[in-house]
């Protein structure tokens, strides 16, 4: 995957912000990272964007996936947990600067109202789910379920 870097001055510089937002806006983000650069009149933040290449196409698009209507696919009471979920991934996303997906997949959240979930054991019977996200997200995702 390939990365751009961004810099941006404490003292402002005309379009700096811009510019990284116009990037942000154009590319499919995989992950940001930023560091604060202490360097008396000279800080500034430093950016690193991991992006995937234009045409370059995920597994599940290379074979056609449809997207996929959860709606539909769930039951009203699995949808507004599902719901919830999604709530909650966007809010760890947010807090953590990272793409939501980086949290969980649709697919994973999916899974987790449709089993359902009662245990942090359950959580790593879902693919993709493993020690580190159960130990990072795993007491939020069962309360939000309602465990």
């Amino acid at each position: 995957m390939p990365y751009a870097f961004f810099r941006i001055p404490a003292a402002p510089e005309p379009g700096a912000v811009e510019s990284l937002n116009a990037f942000m806006r154009s590319h499919s983000v995989l992950a940001v990272q930023k560091e604060w650069v202490s360097a008396a009149d000279a800080s500034f933040w430093a950016f690193c964007v991991q992006y995937q290449e234009a045409g370059v196409a995920s597994a599940k698009a290379a074979g056609g996936g449809a997207k996929v209507d959860y709606k539909e696919l769930l039951t009203d009471e699995q949808f507004q947990k599902f719901a919830k979920l999604r709530n909650l991934r966007k809010e760890l996303a947010d807090k953590e600067g990272v793409p939501v997906f980086a949290v969980f997949t649709n697919e994973q959240l999916a899974e987790m109202v449709k089993k359902p979930v009662k245990t942090a054991a359950d959580l790593k019977t879902i693919a993709g789910i493993g020690d580190a996200r159960v130990e990072k997200y795993g007491e939020a995702v069962l309360r939000t379920v309602g465990v």
